[in-house]
């Protein structure tokens, strides 16, 4: 028992010494620690918590009462969230007894633990909070980067989460928002033009269709009047005569199901006025018919000997 019990004090001893084993030593003679390590990220975390949770309070019952966008009301919440614990991490390090020569080495050690081994996350954070200030993109606004189109849903420092038109959630790096094209449908006007393309058989009488397109724009409830639905013929194709509707609406998330609704709402109204949407055609030339004559009449031979 004797043995058990001194080898126990002895790893008690071991862990102690590393828990307070000295890491580096600061300019006014103290020396940082592990100890004085987790301390500083545990209260790191409470800063945090506390900050977003004053965030989301602002948010609801402060900025709730001003006539301002779902974007904007979440890039100040943010914003003052992060400040707040910012400020209480100051506090925290001021609290622990690091005075600002400490928090200078300090902040040299992480800086080069962050240009070292923190790139992409360093990256990230910066572009997270020119996302914030700048705004190129809000909450609630569609866009489209590469193949992904989705509606922003959350920006955080270090990344943005979209939702997809299917309603799956991608979080995606913001550095990728900063580096690439990005397109905002809902950048300052969400105001939108959506071209629907339309063909119909030759010989169709053109004013009746472009009759038939507007009726349809207008019979959606969701078609803007200003600016005003217009009509084009863009071409004669090779099977069709080819028109598109334009029409204008303010709610660009939802443009996918707005014009499924719209061609129901146009194929409606060709059938009232029998008009055709014509199948694709092919004109087949042969140059020797009588070689193609000749074989099957080969072919018709062949088949009566056989019987």
């Amino acid at each position: 028992m004797g043995r058990i019990q001194q080898l126990e004090n002895n790893i008690l001893v071991f862990f102690r010494n590393i828990y307070k084993a000295k890491l580096f030593e600061l300019e006014d003679g103290k020396f940082f620690t592990l100890d004085l390590f987790l301390q500083l990220i545990f209260y790191a975390v409470i800063a945090y918590v506390i900050g977003s949770l004053i965030s989301r309070l602002i948010r609801k019952t402060i900025l709730s009462r001003f006539k301002i966008d779902r974007g904007t009301k979440e890039a100040i919440s943010s914003v003052i969230g992060y400040l707040i614990a910012g400020i209480g991490f100051l506090i925290v390090l001021t609290g622990a007894g690091l005075d600002h020569s400490s928090l200078t080495v300090l902040a040299g050690v992480l800086g080069v633990g962050i240009g070292f081994g923190l790139q992409n996350i360093s990256s990230n954070f910066i572009s997270g909070i020119t996302l914030l200030f700048e705004q190129p993109l809000k909450v609630g606004d569609l866009i489209e980067v590469d193949d992904l189109k989705g509606i922003v849903e959350k920006i955080s420092i270090r990344s943005t989460v979209v939702r997809t038109l299917d309603n799956i959630f991608v979080i995606v790096p913001n550095q990728k928002f900063i580096e690439n094209n990005i397109v905002n449908w809902s950048y300052r006007d969400k105001k939108c033009r959506v071209h629907v393309p339309v063909g119909v058989a030759y010989g169709t009488d053109t004013t009746l269709v472009t009759e038939a397109l507007l009726a349809a724009a207008r019979r959606h409830p969701r078609v803007l009047t200003q600016p005003t639905p217009k009509v084009w013929f863009n071409e004669f194709g090779d099977s069709s005569l080819n028109f598109e509707l334009l029409v204008w609406v303010d709610e660009p998330p939802s443009i996918p199901q707005f014009k499924s609704d719209l061609n129901f709402s146009i194929e409606n109204e060709l059938n009232l006025r029998d008009i055709n949407i014509p199948f694709p055609q092919r004109d087949l030339h042969i140059k020797n018919p009588q070689d193609l004559i000749q074989l099957f009449q080969g072919a018709g031979n062949s088949k009566v000997s056989d019987n």
